[in-house]
């Protein structure tokens, strides 16, 4: 008899450690384990945390603030050239192209290459006495990047640039676009004036056209020397040679 209840006891136990198991297993009651080697408890394995995205920040040497201009040209046989000028100041570590915009071609964006950086040009030998000219200064840079003749499309930044076409059918042709100001000549053009000197409003009504083309032929510079206080149409304009 003795043998038949431990046995029925055991059975009971049992049973009562599998319900317990499964209680444990799916109830909310608990937050612990068993710890059979300290006879504690110990808290649930719990999920690690899920590591944030990482979220690629927008290039600031393509920000639309810094680029000045950008256009695509003609070059030696034939090769369409994406050139950008920009005012960037890049990161001492970001290297030689750093400071240069990407150039988004079909795309696919490339970092465009450097051309020519920031700098101050020596006063050089001009019609002008030295006393009437300075240094040339160049604060900005220039970048450059080659363009497919299959290329279908290309921008910097949000700036869509216009792609050269095999047959060009409408050309727009453009020269001796300077504003002349030079004391050799007493020549003291009113560049701030659109009448005296209309390049926006023919560079305006050229671009309505939507030309396949544009021709500069060349002149494009005529400040040599400071404006004069007192010849108002061209107070505040640059000037300087290149």
């Amino acid at each position: 008899m003795r043998t038949k209840k431990a046995l029925g006891w055991t059975a009971g136990m049992v049973a009562l450690v599998a319900v317990a198991g499964l209680h444990g297993c799916g109830s909310d009651d608990t937050n612990t384990t068993t710890d059979s080697s300290t006879g504690g408890t110990t808290p649930p394995a719990t999920t690690p945390p899920t590591t944030p995205p990482t979220v690629t920040p927008a290039d600031a040497a393509t920000a639309s603030a810094n680029i000045q201009a950008a256009w695509v040209e003609i070059g030696d046989g034939n090769q369409a050239i994406a050139r950008a000028v920009t005012s960037y100041v890049a990161p001492a570590d970001a290297g030689t192209n750093g400071v240069c915009p990407m150039l988004t071609v079909d795309g696919k964006a490339t970092r465009m290459t450097l051309r020519v950086g920031p700098a101050t040009v020596p006063l050089r030998t001009t019609a002008s006495a030295p006393a009437d000219s300075k240094p040339s200064e160049f604060p900005v840079s220039v970048c450059e990047a080659t363009v497919a003749s299959t290329a279908t499309s290309a921008a910097i930044g949000t700036q869509t640039l216009p792609l050269p076409k095999a047959l060009p059918q409408r050309i727009v042709v453009l020269a001796d676009t300077g504003c002349r100001l030079k004391k050799a000549d007493n020549a003291w053009q009113a560049c701030s004036d659109t009448d005296a000197w209309p390049l926006s409003t023919v560079a305006t009504t050229a671009a309505g056209f939507n030309p396949d083309l544009v021709l500069h032929i060349g002149d494009y510079h005529y400040r040599e020397n400071a404006c004069p206080p007192d010849i108002a149409g061209c107070q505040g304009s640059p000037w300087g040679y290149g």
